[in-house]
């Protein structure tokens, strides 16, 4: 595990968010077309596009699919890497990365100085470093096709 994996965990969430919501829309739009009347034929033509927007919503939610399950992937390799971690260290990890607190509010938050909380969070990624379960591993691709780790 690695700093530029925690760092992709809020991006992870949020990516899984916006295939969700992405996935309901166009099942939503879907739906309403198979009821309007404007998907009849024109001008007597036998051209029905149901069957196309269909074949393509099942290739797209198919491809959602995977994507939500590479990212799922993801998240749950750093929160089980997050959880081996000692009580003080898991917090100041969890609050920094999955919480997204800069370091004088984590520092003021924990009632350590900032310095402690760097040397904390220094020995949490190391810990985490090597871990048998996450050397190697590759994260995620994130949607511009940056790989995050």
């Amino acid at each position: 595990m690695r700093k530029e994996d925690l760092k992709g965990y809020r991006d992870i969430c949020a990516e899984l968010e916006r295939l969700q919501g992405e996935r309901l829309k166009w099942f939503s739009r879907a739906e309403r077309g198979t009821r309007a009347p404007s998907m009849a034929p024109a001008f007597g033509g036998e051209h029905d596009p149901l069957p196309n927007i269909m074949d393509k919503l099942g290739k797209i939610d198919a491809l959602m699919d995977r994507q939500a399950e590479l990212l799922a992937d993801a998240r749950l390799r750093i929160e089980n890497a997050v959880a081996k971690l000692p009580p003080v260290q898991r917090r100041v990890i969890t609050l920094r990365y999955i919480k997204g607190l800069c370091w004088d509010v984590l520092a003021r938050k924990m009632n350590f100085s900032s310095s402690r909380v760097r040397e904390i969070h220094d020995e949490a990624l190391f810990s985490m470093r090597f871990t048998p379960a996450t050397k190697g591993k590759r994260m995620y691709t994130s949607a511009k096709g940056k790989k995050t780790a």
